[in-house]
């Protein structure tokens, strides 16, 4: 994070939007009172949720207008951006029971070129919200699409092991199992381009048995596998040729 960049409070958000903020508690005056002018019947708020409807209110403002500035990424800058996020997860505290922070916020500090906030948010939506397919979707976005980190999305999201749990038709099926997929294929082409063959060809083996009933994954899985077993043979090959001549030479 950049120096000098205190979080957002709800001080600092009232000081700048607080012609908007009376705008629109005048205009819910002026509904409210046509309501009672009118006679037209009302539908009671139960006493636990008056003021918390009031926190949800200020909580849609904020994230609303941290979201106003996606429309301009360029103009964004990274202290901006930094503001912006605390802006969200501002909101996101206000209004527990809203998730639409997460989603927007994590795609918003990709395109203001901060992947790396956008996968702390990310983290902090699918900790509270495990099974918001949107919040899945903007990590997926922000990994295939923006080029966040690879390794750190694999910190956040369940490993093959959970994966493998996954019934295949349950409700969290494609969110998930289907889409986390992919995060899981972009691993093992990682780990064959640094030449780690054997953990490549563990993965796909792994993947092939998880997502056998996929047909288009498991032909990819075992076309990789046959590459990567022919690989690994000749490469044993190849040690067993050298350490035989190494020895051949030790003797002369």
């Amino acid at each position: 994070m950049h120096a000098g960049i205190s979080e957002v409070t709800l001080a600092s958000f009232f000081r700048e939007g607080g012609k908007t903020l009376a705008f629109l508690l005048l205009t819910g005056i002026i509904v409210t009172r046509l309501f009672v002018w009118t006679g037209i019947p009302r539908t009671p708020v139960p006493a636990d949720l008056r003021f918390d409807g009031i926190g949800r209110t200020v909580s849609d403002l904020i994230w609303l207008k941290a979201t106003a500035r996606v429309a301009w990424p360029t103009r964004v800058t990274a202290r901006d951006a930094e503001r912006n996020y605390h802006l969200f997860r501002l909101a996101a505290g206000m209004n527990p029971a809203n998730s639409e922070p997460y989603f927007f916020g994590t795609l918003a500090m990709c395109m203001w070129h901060r992947n790396d906030l956008a996968l702390k948010f990310a983290q902090e939506g699918m900790k509270k919200y495990p099974k918001d397919r949107r919040i899945r979707m903007a990590l997926f976005g922000a990994v295939t699409v923006f080029g966040a980190d690879l390794e750190e999305a694999l910190k956040i999201v369940p490993d093959l092991r959970e994966i493998e749990k996954i019934p295949d038709r349950s409700p969290e099926f494609f969110e998930a199992k289907e889409i986390l997929a992919v995060f899981w294929v972009m691993k093992a082409d990682q780990l064959r381009k640094e030449g780690k063959m054997s953990e490549a060809l563990s993965l796909w083996k792994r993947i092939r048995r998880i997502y056998g009933y996929n047909r288009i994954l498991r032909e990819r899985a075992e076309r990789e596998i046959r590459l990567l077993s022919k690989e690994e043979r000749g490469t044993a090959r190849a040690a067993a040729r050298d350490a035989g001549r190494r020895k051949e030479e030790g003797r002369e």
